[in-house]
C-alpha cells in the first residue's frame, strides 16, 4: 500500500535527520497520525496486536486521547486534508519509479548497478516533480544520473545515445517506455549489462514461445478438436494463443531496443 511501500521509504532520510529538525518533526507527526488511524481501523480484526502497538504510539502534545484503543473514536474523513495537487505529483513520481524498476528487472540490470535515466517530452509541472524529488528518485530507482529534456527538445533515445556508459556511441541501445503523461523514459544499457547475452536470452525465449504458438495454432486448426472439445477448453486454448502472441510482441520489441542501428 501507499503507506508501507511508499511513505515509509520516502521519509527514511528525514527520519535519519537528513533534512533538518522541522522536516523531521513534520514526518514524525504525520507518521504518528497515520499509524493512529490504521490501528483504529484494524482494531476490530486484530484487537490485541493493535492495542499493544497503539499504546506505544507517542501522544501528540495538547491532544486528548482515549484511555484505550477499544474505546477510541472511529476515524472520520477530513476533506480539509485532501490535496489533489500533492496526490497527482506523488502518483507521477510513483509511476516513474515503478516503471524504472520494471525496466531494470525486464532487462536483467544487476540490482546494485546505478543507471543513467533520460526523460523526454517533460512539461513544466512534471519537471518540478523531478527537481523536488530527484534525490528520492535516485534512491528508490537506483539512478546515478537523470537527464531531463523539455517537450520539443528531442527524444529520449537520441539523448540516451549521447548519455551511454561509453559516451561515444552514435546509436542508443537500451530500455524504453512511455508514462501515462506522455513522458518518454529511456535507460542506456550499453556498459550496464551484457547486451549480447541479454539479446541471446530474449531470442531463446522468443524461440520457445514460437514453438508454443505453432503447437497451439495447430490444435485450434484441427476441426476434430474444435468439434469434440468442450467450449471452455477451446476458449482456454485461444486465450493461451493470445497470451503467447502478446508475449512475443513484447519480447521482439525488447530485442529491437537492444539492437544497434
Amino acid at each position: 500500500g501507499d503507506f508501507a511501500d511508499w511513505y515509509l521509504e520516502l521519509i527514511k532520510p528525514r527520519m535519519q535527520g537528513g533534512s533538518g529538525d522541522e522536516s523531521l518533526q513534520a514526518a514524525r507527526a504525520t507518521l504518528v497520525a497515520v499509524l493512529d488511524g490504521i490501528f483504529r481501523l484494524l482494531h476490530p480484526l486484530t484487537p490485541f496486536v493493535t492495542s499493544e502497538l497503539w499504546e506505544r504510539l507517542p501522544q501528540p502534545v495538547g491532544v486528548d486521547r482515549a484511555e484505550a484503543l477499544m474505546v477510541a473514536a472511529w476515524p472520520e474523513p477530513d476533506a480539509g486534508l485532501i490535496d489533489e495537487e500533492a496526490e497527482l505529483r506523488l502518483s507521477q513520481l510513483q509511476e516513474l519509479v515503478t516503471q524504472v524498476r520494471s525496466l531494470r528487472k525486464e532487462y536483467s540490470v544487476p540490482e546494485g548497478s546505478g543507471i543513467t535515466l533520460v526523460l523526454s517530452a517533460v512539461d513544466g509541472p512534471f519537471r518540478s516533480v523531478i527537481e523536488e524529488q530527484g534525490t528520492t528518485l535516485k534512491r528508490l530507482a537506483k539512478v546515478d544520473t537523470c537527464k531531463v529534456i523539455e517537450a520539443g527538445e528531442g527524444d529520449a533515445r537520441a539523448v540516451g545515445a549521447r548519455a551511454g556508459a561509453d559516451g561515444a556511441r552514435a546509436d542508443a541501445v537500451g530500455a524504453h517506455a512511455v508514462l501515462r503523461n506522455g513522458v518518454e523514459v529511456f535507460i542506456p544499457l550499453e556498459g550496464v549489462i551484457d547486451v549480447a547475452r541479454e539479446r541471446q536470452r530474449l531470442q531463446e525465449e522468443i524461440d520457445r514461445l514460437d514453438g508454443q504458438v505453432v503447437g497451439t495454432s495447430a490444435k485450434l486448426s484441427n476441426e476434430g478438436f474444435l468439434k469434440g472439445a468442450p467450449s471452455a477448453i477451446v476458449e482456454r486454448e485461444r486465450e493461451k494463443l493470445r497470451s503467447f502472441e502478446e508475449q512475443l510482441t513484447k519480447l521482439r520489441g525488447k530485442v529491437s531496443s537492444l539492437a544497434s542501428d
